[in-house]
């Protein structure tokens, strides 16, 4: 047997086989590249969520801080005012437009959440049981990034380090345990 080709014979492809293979090609590179794009929406997407979330953790950080060395608490469902630890009223609630948090002390105010961020509700629960016990406030948060109408809920209670009885008169000075 002679398995050496002819000098006249062509080799190469056929035109179906050409076709069937540049379909082939063009098939896996429209699903390559539509995977790709996917993933970049997703990516932008969950950076968005993760900058929105990064930012309402400082603002209710930062109304934690405020609220553990406050006292005289006064509280509305949106609205959170009392005095700070030097003395100075300080409240939280919604600015003017109702899309961010807003800090005020003695009547100066700003915006405590970013641009990115839209608040969609915001509510505040006051708990006070006794003057030998601590005020604790609750803050409920729901907040979506720009653009989206997915809102993530965060809460947190807060306990002030100041107690009624340390603000009061002197005769609930002593508590009995």
């Amino acid at each position: 047997m002679n398995y050496r080709l002819k000098k006249n014979s062509k080799d190469g492809f056929t035109i179906v086989e050409f076709i069937v293979a540049m379909f082939i090609f063009v098939m896996a590179l429209t699903i390559g590249v539509a995977v790709f794009l996917n993933s970049l929406r997703t990516q932008r997407a969950l950076l968005l969520d993760m900058a929105v979330n990064n930012n309402m953790n400082l603002a209710l950080e930062q109304m934690a801080r405020d609220i553990r060395t406050g006292y005289d608490f006064e509280v509305t469902e949106t609205t959170l005012a009392f005095k700070g630890r030097d003395g100075r009223d300080i409240s939280y609630g919604l600015n003017g437009g109702g899309t961010a948090i807003r800090r005020t002390i003695d009547g100066g105010s700003l915006n405590v959440t970013g641009e990115k961020a839209v608040v969609r509700t915001l509510k505040f629960s006051f708990f006070e049981r006794s003057e030998c016990e601590p005020w604790r406030i609750t803050v409920v948060l729901g907040v979506s990034p720009l653009g989206s109408e997915k809102i993530m809920n965060i809460q947190t209670t807060v306990t002030s380090r100041v107690l009624p009885r340390d603000v009061g008169s002197e005769e609930h000075n002593v508590c009995r345990g």
